[in-house]
């Protein structure tokens, strides 16, 4: 939400385009960009470490650490794993369990900004809207987690 407000009674046709307001009663919202994106699979290590297309060369090491990758296409499509690390430099995603079929070069996969359960630092930083009324808390107004208990992954590979 831009600017707070009492929304009408008729729903409005909202504009989806990044950076658009849409004025809905008195209340006003605005499309932000989210923090999940497509890309394709560049060169295969293996079925748990590959490399990926230019789109993701804006995020830093750890971006998606922790985040989830879902294929689209191939023979993983509709397989959702769990992202262990991101490094920028060399476009490279390592997952915390392999694939269970082979991972090739020019699947789509839809990837999701991971969260290390830190409220300062990924709610209140990370997750930033510009252009949000809370803009300066991030997200921290609605974590509602445990930042102490760790992630799936971590409990999963200290068996």
């Amino acid at each position: 939400m831009t600017t707070a407000g009492t929304t009408a009674t008729e729903q409005p046709t909202y504009d989806t385009t990044i950076s658009t307001p849409t004025t809905d009663g008195s209340a006003m919202l605005t499309a932000r960009d989210s923090f999940m994106r497509v890309a394709v699979v560049e060169t295969v290590t293996s079925n748990r470490v590959f490399t990926t297309a230019d789109v993701l060369d804006p995020y830093e090491d750890h971006w998606f650490a922790g985040g989830a990758l879902t294929f689209e296409t191939g023979d993983n499509a509709g397989r959702t794993i769990e992202i262990k690390g991101w490094t920028q430099v060399t476009r490279t995603l390592e997952l915390w369990e392999p694939a269970r079929r082979a991972v090739q070069v020019g699947d789509q996969f839809r990837l999701y900004a991971g969260c290390s359960k830190r409220v300062v630092e990924d709610c209140r930083e990370k997750f930033q809207i510009p252009g949000s009324l809370l803009f300066a808390q991030g997200n921290a107004r609605n974590f509602r987690g445990e930042p102490y208990v760790p992630g799936g992954a971590l409990v999963a590979q200290a068996r």
